[in-house]
């Protein structure tokens, strides 16, 4: 029986099962940085950035995605612009000391286990 072509072969030399090849890099990924991605995170985590990075050219998400229509691209979008907005809102209070979040500490922001940013209150 002829095996399909395939990028990437398991060690009995036939074609590697996109279940397999997705727990694998899930795995590696969680061992390496401490966050679980699989291949369909990746696409979300593409989506997000185009749409964080380049605003005007989020329609190609739809294209990336191979979506029919541009409804997960809108949500990437808005996304992205409420994170944005955020963190302009984050960064001004932490300047002007806004006693709401600081309660007398100082504030800094640093990764939580997700990546994302957040407020670390210091005292």
């Amino acid at each position: 029986m002829d095996q399909p072509k395939s990028l990437w072969l398991a060690r009995n030399g036939r074609r590697l099962p996109a279940d397999t090849f997705a727990d694998m890099i899930a795995r590696r990924t969680s061992k390496h940085f401490g966050v679980r991605l699989t291949p369909h995170r990746f696409r979300h985590c593409a989506a997000t950035a185009i749409a964080e990075d380049n605003l005007e050219e989020f329609h190609i998400i739809r294209i990336i995605l191979g979506h029919a229509t541009s409804a997960t691209a809108q949500k990437h979008y808005i996304e992205a612009r409420n994170r944005q907005a955020f963190r302009k809102a984050q960064d001004n209070m932490i300047a002007l000391g806004d006693p709401a979040i600081g309660n007398g500490g100082t504030m800094s922001r640093s990764p939580n286990a997700s990546g994302e940013r957040q407020l670390e209150r210091q005292l």
